[in-house]
């Protein structure tokens, strides 16, 4: 990843700053996910209860955390804006959560991030790397569910043919994409 690729890059290409943000949201804390969080002191960053326990104990990288950082912990399902619904998915780490993203007149897209790497790993089943293998798998059954009751686009946290395509490769700016339809 170059610089230019960072979250605050990637904001002033969009006219924006990481204090002009009212909320950051914290898939997981893993390095690839939450290595961004100290360009948003004074901004709060949501995280699951679980998920700050387990970074605090166990061996996760400490770039998830800085001084000055306001972290909210969640519980379970919780939504930060109307049409935005943040999913519990514990199994690749323990406090992990997906996305539902509701459009107004498109198809729902779900962003699956690591409970789900890949396409392939959708299609085949496999789990990837997981912390818990009983609760990854009862989460990626739950995705499963909701992608077919919601007729969701499903976007995956490591595809990067997928993110490629939709516009977010290594070589440019950010690209506004509202949905597929």
């Amino acid at each position: 990843m170059s610089v230019e690729n960072r979250a605050d890059r990637q904001l002033h290409q969009l006219g924006l700053q990481p204090a002009d943000l009212d909320l950051v949201i914290n898939t997981h804390l893993h390095f690839d996910h939450a290595g961004g969080n100290p360009l948003f002191v004074g901004v709060t960053v949501a995280v699951q209860q679980e998920e700050l326990e387990a970074a605090a104990t166990d061996n996760y990288l400490p770039v998830w955390d800085a001084p000055g950082l306001q972290f909210q912990s969640v519980e379970g399902d919780w939504s930060p804006v109307p049409g935005v619904d943040m999913m519990f998915t514990p199994g690749h780490t323990p406090g992990h959560q997906s996305m539902l993203v509701r459009f107004e007149n498109a198809r729902p897209w779900l962003f699956t991030w690591d409970a789900v790497c890949t396409q392939e790993h959708w299609i085949s089943q496999d789990l990837g790397a997981t912390a818990d293998v009983r609760r990854a798998r009862a989460s990626l059954t739950r995705l499963r569910e909701v992608a077919a009751d919601e007729k969701a686009k499903l976007i995956f946290g490591h595809d990067m043919a997928q993110w490629e395509a939709l516009g977010m490769d290594q070589s440019g700016g950010p690209r506004l994409v509202a949905s597929d339809e």
